[in-house]
């Protein structure tokens, strides 16, 4: 597996988690002129900036963080 097929592996992870935690949002990643953005419904919601995949994994990251951390302050 080369960096970029194990970047978009790690992305698509990522997503399917955060879908996880939070059911019915409908995340994807969209991919378009040489870079990619994390979407909602098939693309009709932007959720981030175009970047690269290494820079909306992090984003995704972060979006995984938050929601825990609200989780455990809820708990």
């Amino acid at each position: 597996m080369n960096t970029a097929q194990r970047a978009r592996f790690e992305l698509d992870k990522a997503v399917e988690l955060l879908n996880k935690r939070l059911p019915g949002l409908d995340f994807s990643i969209g991919y378009a002129y040489g870079g990619a953005r994390l979407e909602r419904r098939a693309g009709s919601v932007d959720v981030s900036p175009r970047g690269t995949k290494r820079e909306i994994l992090a984003y995704v990251h972060a979006m995984l963080q938050g929601i825990d951390t609200a989780r455990q302050a809820d708990a």
